[in-house]
């Protein structure tokens, strides 16, 4: 199996309020709280079936998924992470 880092693609989905099934692999894990913000799997057919199952026959559990989702998107937001690296190398260069 292989892995990624942060998933951009997955916090797209998040942040357009999906309702996302992701596998429990590289860096998605960082991303999807399981049954908060989306719903993780072991990578396997069966599992995604049930997954999808479980979304399509349950609306109140894609809508806290959606709500929760969004949420977690926008503490990955652009300018978040550019104030965190702004803050890093002002500590570096006050060192010097």
């Amino acid at each position: 199996m292989y892995s990624e880092g942060t998933s951009l693609s997955c916090l797209e989905a998040m942040a357009c309020g999906n309702a996302v099934i992701a596998t429990n692999i590289g860096g998605l894990v960082n991303l999807v709280i399981d049954g908060y913000n989306g719903i993780l799997i072991n990578p396997s057919e069966d599992e995604l079936k049930l997954a999808l199952n479980n979304l399509l026959s349950n609306a109140e559990l894609r809508k806290t998924l959606s709500t929760n989702a969004i949420k977690v998107a926008q503490t990955f937001d652009k300018s978040i992470w550019q104030q965190k690296w702004n803050k890093i190398f002002a500590n570096y260069n006050t060192r010097e």
